[in-house]
């Protein structure tokens, strides 16, 4: 599997993986945009489609 996404998230230190891919954790800079997420959380059922 070649993953496109998370290695652009790891170079934004976004997550970071725990030893593969598989296992992914939290990087350095994830509580830049953690508000965001949780906007996101809060609002998913007005999203469209099946985004979350």
């Amino acid at each position: 599997m070649y993953h496109v996404h998370l290695p652009k998230l790891e170079r934004m230190g976004l997550i970071e993986p725990n030893g593969n891919w598989y296992d992914i954790r939290r990087g350095p800079r994830f509580d830049d945009i953690e508000p965001l997420l949780r906007v996101i959380d809060d609002h998913r059922k007005k999203l469209p489609g099946d985004v979350l």
